[in-house]
């Protein structure tokens, strides 16, 4: 199957989604299907070698909103290439694009929201969800209506998006993704992360990795931290992830009026080896979040066999739940401060079965191969007749990649 994935930006910096996406896009190759990115960034050089598939850049985007008008032109000439294409984000007018480009045509198109429909973010921003209650009403919402359906990524998430807008006019399936498990750690010497932070080898850390924002709870995480009686006294917190807000200075202030300055290290986004080296060397991973849908940063941890301390606004709290794979808690004070007590009473054996439980929940769940071949499955369900036959596609052969 040939298909187009259409994003706002392939940014790392952006998160989850632009890293989900990019597992997948690699993945859906070594499947034997062809995959392609098409992007509003101006300039994608600095991030170009760390895909494995086509990408291509439309610029000419300005406002916020990252109007270009070279994307409808784009998808004209190039779309019968494509047998579906998949549109992940609502909010950016990429995904107004593709249906502007596409409903007078026989390619269909999908819409992965990534839980930008959870009603926590119209309480957390109501001046931000009023601007969207516009855009939702005279593009978003006919745009999903014509979409061949709208993709979830976990059972919670449409039940959670319904009750921010009206989505029952629109098709929808819920389908998981997945990443690839990592390789096995380079022997040798530490890498660069440990390199640079020598304080950390041998010293026991749990690991935070996300954008630093309030929808994580990072002034959450630095509370509990602090109201936390650490029985070995060594333990250290490291918060790794770009300063979305501007309110990491807040935050270092706030560490050093509680008390814990000296055992919080802040590393600024990790990306590649040093991100895998980081993941590799915490003894947990920990994401007290106000409202996530599919965190990649979970499954990261997941498949570098870390026990998961999260909270119950995580949409797959319920499989690492069920997989004994880490620790939840509510999303307050109380919650997350309790939940680090038991980590940390925990003994060193009754940890190393938390970590054993955290890849197998991930070969179960989160696997990429197996994500890759339900999403597969969704799309063929939605291709036009014409383009089926006896289980193939006969309008244009399928791509070999």
């Amino acid at each position: 199957m040939r298909v187009l994935h259409a994003i706002d930006s392939i940014d790392p910096a952006l998160g989850g989604p632009v890293e989900a996406i990019r597992h997948f896009a690699a993945a859906a190759g070594k499947e034997g299907h062809h995959v392609e990115v098409v992007t509003l960034d101006r300039d994608i050089s600095q991030w170009r070698s760390s895909w494995a598939v086509p990408v291509h850049a439309i610029p000419g985007a300005f406002t916020s909103y990252r109007y270009n008008r070279g994307l409808g032109k784009w998808l004209a000439e190039n779309r019968s290439r494509f047998d579906v294409v998949v549109v992940h984000g609502l909010w950016k007018f990429h995904t107004v694009g593709v249906w502007l480009a596409l409903r007078h045509t026989s390619t269909p198109f999908f819409v992965i929201p990534h839980g930008m429909l959870n009603p926590w973010l119209k309480q957390a921003y109501p001046i931000k969800h009023l601007k969207k209650a516009l855009l939702w009403h005279a593009l978003v919402h006919p745009a999903l209506q014509a979409s061949a359906a709208v993709l979830f990524l976990c059972e919670e998430e449409p039940v959670l998006a319904a009750q921010t807008f009206n989505l029952e006019k629109c098709r929808k399936e819920v389908v998981p993704l997945g990443i690839e498990e990592p390789r096995a750690a380079p022997q040798g010497a530490p890498g660069e992360f440990l390199a640079q932070y020598p304080e950390l080898d041998g010293t026991p850390y749990l690991l935070f990795l996300g954008r630093i924002c309030r929808m994580k709870g990072c002034d959450l995480l630095l509370e509990a931290f602090a109201a936390t009686k650490d029985p070995d006294h060594g333990n250290r917190l490291v918060i790794a992830g770009p300063d979305e807000d501007g309110w990491q200075a807040e935050l270092k202030k706030r560490a050093a009026e509680l008390g814990i300055g000296h055992r919080v290290l802040w590393t600024g986004p990790l990306y590649g080896e040093r991100k895998a080296e980081a993941l590799r060397n915490a003894s947990a991973f920990i994401l007290p979040s106000h409202c996530e849908t599919f965190p990649v940063a979970v499954l990261e941890a997941l498949a570098y066999g870390k026990p998961v301390l999260i909270t119950d606004k995580i949409n797959i709290w319920r499989e690492i739940d069920r997989e004994h794979a880490g620790l939840i808690a509510p999303d307050t004070l109380a919650g997350v401060a309790e939940m680090l007590r038991s980590w940390f009473a925990l003994s060193p054996p009754q940890k190393a079965k938390y970590g054993a439980n955290a890849l197998s929940c991930f070969r179960t769940h989160f696997e990429i191969a197996a994500a890759t071949r339900a999403h597969v499955t969704v799309y063929q369900k939605y291709l036009p007749a014409v383009q089926v036959a006896a289980g193939g596609v006969t309008e244009f052969p399928i791509c070999e990649s």
